[in-house]
């Protein structure tokens, strides 16, 4: 027989083989009360795993009564070449598996003094016990009824634990549970491949559910009456379309043996609609262990004796025997009287004191706590590099507000000058308009001229030769010529215009005769000459003046336009100098933030230290105590 030691040094030796698998054996050995697995083929992998195990053991929950609750790698086991081969993990004695509990017939048959009550109390078992491994970043991945035994107390032991999913506390790697048992995976992990596939906790909350629903309800929960067309869906494939008798939509209902969801406590069928129903499709919404040991709890607390078969156990909130009903209507009673029956007790939480702490585990905990000062230094120094960029780069921001701030100032100084040039090219505009009014006066009087002129040819060859050659008959007319004359006069010392030949206050015979020897002479009389040159003149001056005026509008409104040009420019400019106000502002708000949570996150790292260095302290103190 070939020689096997412990990690210890000490000699092991392998008595009977018990059970045989594809994957390794289970062994009798020598030492009381332990057993021993050996692979066919151990890989490094596997060793590494159960060296992680056996360093990291979760605390087991029924201690204080003297139970194996989880059956836990103790020791590798090596053989006399010095090759790990296995390991050795307590051995449960005197427990049945779950199957031989929670099925009617099985039970009736192998464990008849498991009532209702007892269900109860199993499920609060093994919820505590996954409570403790979860605590311990283990997932137990591959749960199944074959792998929870169950002795004469309702006290629950979980065994196969080398094949549960482990995660090295300092390098984070993942050695994975490859493997699955069908009915128990949740629908998000159907038809992927296990083996390569880092589960959560939330996965092992279903397969918890599932193991509760078997317990209480005598069967898997995704089994019940089809109502659709076609065939029944398979477990996997109800599973993964959310088919339960009390899902939303689902095609499955309760059939006549199902027993009815009311049945349980409100808080138990609570646990159950939240995992199914809300936990389809949102994981995280599934109950964790400590809302199941909270939930069962209370209904432990609640359950009542049927006065007439003492081992009925009912909720109180159901106000009546649910199982003398059952066994009236099916012909069938699935806890049938016994004999001494099990009454159900109260029980309340009271946490199990902790471990004896060892030397080694104060050392080993000592080593993280300095390691998680060490980087807790490190985040910290990081931390204030990133701060002091920060403040950096918010006094570049501050920089560029400022310059923007005196743009923003100078533009302003831009418009209110661009609005002066604009009144005052409104004010020549009103001038032009005057001086376009004076304009049309002076063409008014153009054409007033040129019917003066028509009058006074004729007013003036009849009145000069009246007035020669006839005297007072011809008053009126010479009156009438001298009106004229004084008209024309009159215009000229509007226009600023010197005063013609013809004028009425150097006037002599002289004159007359000249204008009547023009006349002879068929020229035309002087007032008729000063007339056309009074028209030219005043033409003249009304085209120059008119062109003058149209250049002088054409400059000032091209003027205008460059000033409206300039003005919009300058509006856009401190549109966008506001939008780049506003950027920077968001970005100083966005620096500061930055800055407070960097600053919060120094606090919190200070405080960690701090308290790592107490924790430090404290454990060197207990290093130091005897007697441990």
């Amino acid at each position: 027989m070939p020689s096997y030691s412990d990690d210890q040094g000490k000699s092991i030796s392998l008595v009977k083989e018990i059970a045989k698998g594809g994957e390794g054996t289970i062994w009798q050995t020598n030492r009381s009360g332990y057993l021993a697995k050996t692979y066919h083929n151990p890989s490094n992998e596997q060793i590494t795993k159960l060296e992680l195990m056996v360093a990291n053991p979760p605390p087991n929950p029924t201690a204080g009564m003297r139970h194996i609750a989880i059956s836990w790698p103790t020791n590798l086991i090596k053989d006399n070449q010095g090759k790990w081969v296995g390991f050795l993990m307590p051995e449960i004695k005197n427990a049945k598996e779950l199957v031989y509990v929670y099925h009617p017939t099985n039970r009736n048959k192998h464990a008849p003094e498991f009532n209702w009550y007892c269900l109860h109390i199993i499920a609060y078992n093994f919820a505590s016990i996954l409570r403790e491994i979860h605590a311990k970043n283990y997932i137990i991945g591959d749960i199944s009824v074959k792998n929870i035994l169950v002795n004469g107390s309702s006290l629950v032991s979980l065994i196969d634990t080398d094949s549960f999913q482990v995660t090295d506390p300092k390098t984070q790697k993942v050695y994975y549970c490859s493997v699955g048992s069908e009915g128990f995976t949740p629908p998000e992990l159907i038809g992927q491949t296990l083996s390569q596939l880092a589960q959560n906790r939330f996965h092992d909350r279903f397969r918890l559910a599932v193991i509760i629903h078997y317990l209480l309800f005598g069967s898997h929960p995704f089994m019940g009456k089809w109502t659709g067309s076609g065939n029944p869906p398979g477990q996997n494939d109800a599973i993964s379309q959310g088919h339960w008798p009390y899902g939303i939509n689902s095609l499955l209902k309760p059939s006549p043996n199902t027993i009815p969801l009311n049945v349980l406590h409100p808080k138990l069928g609570q646990c159950f609609t939240k995992c199914f129903n809300d936990g389809h499709q949102s994981p995280t919404s599934r109950p964790s262990p400590e809302d199941w040991v909270d939930a069962l709890q209370v209904a432990i607390n609640d359950l009542v004796v049927c006065s007439k078969n003492p081992n009925h156990i009912n909720s109180q909130h159901f106000r009546r025997c649910y199982w003398c009903d059952r066994a009236k209507a099916l012909s069938v009673d699935i806890f049938p009287a016994v004999k001494n029956p099990i009454a159900p007790q109260k029980i309340s939480i009271t946490p199990p004191p902790p471990p004896p702490v060892t030397i080694q585990q104060l050392q080993s905990q000592n080593q993280s706590l300095n390691q998680q000062l060490a980087q807790a230094n490190t985040q910290l120094s990081t931390l204030q590099s990133n701060n002091q960029s920060l403040n950096q780069q918010l006094a570049q921001v501050n920089q560029k507000v400022s310059t923007l701030q005196s743009d923003n100032k100078s533009l302003s100084q831009d418009i209110q000058k661009l609005q002066s040039d604009n009144q005052s090219l409104n004010q020549q505009l009103a001038t032009v308009s005057q001086n376009s009014h004076h304009t049309s006066q002076l063409s008014q009087q153009v054409q007033r001229l040129e019917i003066i002129k028509k009058i006074a040819i004729t007013s003036t060859i009849i009145s000069t030769i009246a007035a020669t050659a006839f005297g007072g008959l011809s008053f009126l007319q010479y009156q009438e010529r001298n009106q004229l004359i004084r008209q024309i006069e009159q215009i000229r010392r509007q226009n600023n215009l010197p005063s013609g030949r013809w004028d009425l206050s150097s006037y002599s015979l002289d004159k007359e005769l000249e204008n009547l020897g023009e006349m002879i002479e068929d020229e035309k009389p002087l007032v008729s000459r000063d007339l056309d040159e009074l028209i030219n003149k005043m033409q003249e001056n009304k085209e120059t003046s008119i062109n003058e005026l149209n250049q002088r509008i054409s400059n000032l409104e091209a003027i205008k336009t460059d000033l409206e040009n300039q003005n919009n420019s300058r509006k856009n400019r401190i549109n966008e100098l506001v939008n780049q106000n506003n950027s920077q502002q968001n970005r100083i708000n966005e620096l500061v933030n930055q800055n407070n949570s960097q600053q919060n996150r120094i606090n919190e790292l200070v405080n960690q230290n701090q308290s790592l260095q107490n924790r430090i302290k404290e454990l060197e103190g207990e290093t130091t105590t005897p007697g441990i």
